[in-house]
């Protein structure tokens, strides 16, 4: 509203709208956000308007939502004009935590053009992505926006489709890889214990000079990269192909068993 009171609309998207503002619906649109109802088109029969949830439950037919009943007796005149002015939508609202759950809402309308709290239910909450139906034109308060909105709180991540023995798989290659570290670790440690570290001493065929390897690592971090490279073969990376190649022979060996087939299913 602009400080004369009138009427000031302005397009923007949804990612730039916040909880309180006003939001007007009109013709056959989706809601982009959360929002309390407060005045519609149908005024004069109600003050309700029809939606469509197939975008959230697959249900075609359309649902009636419809504002506080409390703001007809509080604000009868104002609604019964049609029109929208500050008066029924300057206040606060107090509302429950964001959640998931798409059929309750608990909440309350403080106006301050009203003395009295105005009870709100689910009842009065148009959810993000339900279509606008039926009716000309409705202004909202947006209550849930963003990451916030119930729809959104619903949207999780595909379970990945693995098998059990896939399971067993993965935890068997995870406890192979730290066995093989500290087996690695092991035997960095032995060369310290051994003296292998001496090179003049202990392996003066393979460094004539004394001199190391000439490597910019510590010999310690230099032979456990070493060991590692030389271990690469105790995880079983071919066991995956193994098992691959089991799952196609038993699937060919069942689609062939004729004593398996029954004409009558």
């Amino acid at each position: 509203f602009s400080d004369d009171g009138s009427i000031k609309e302005t397009v923007v998207q949804s990612q730039f709208i916040s909880p309180g503002d006003i939001i007007k619906l009109s013709g056959h649109m989706a809601a982009p956000v959360d929002l309390i109802i407060i005045l519609t088109s149908m005024h004069s029969d109600g003050n309700k308007c029809y939606i469509e949830t197939a975008n959230i439950d697959g249900e075609t037919n359309l649902k009636l939502r419809e504002a506080p009943a409390m703001l007809m007796d509080c604000l009868g005149d104002r609604i019964s004009a049609g029109i929208p002015v500050p008066e029924i939508f300057k206040g606060s609202i107090e509302c429950q935590q964001p959640n998931k759950n798409i059929h309750t809402f608990i909440g309350t309308l403080h106006l301050d053009s009203s003395s009295e709290a105005i009870p709100l239910s689910a009842e009065n909450l148009i959810l993000r992505s339900c279509l606008f139906s039926n009716t000309d034109w409705g202004y909202g308060i947006a209550v849930y926006t963003g990451q916030e909105t119930k729809i959104q709180m619903n949207n999780r991540h595909a379970a990945s489709k693995m098998s059990t023995l896939e399971g067993y798989l993965n935890m068997a290659i995870i406890i192979i890889f730290w066995s093989q570290c500290i087996l690695v670790s092991i035997s960095v440690i032995s060369i310290y214990i051994m003296g292998f570290n001496k090179f003049d001493s202990k392996l003066p065929y393979v460094y004539p000079n004394g001199e190391g390897s000439g490597s910019v690592l510590p010999l310690w971090l230099e032979q456990w990269i070493v060991f590692f490279l030389l271990y690469n073969n105790f995880i079983p990376i071919s066991l995956y192909v193994t098992i691959e190649l089991v799952n196609v022979g038993q699937a060919s060996l069942i689609a062939s068993d004729l004593l398996m087939y029954q004409e009558d299913l």
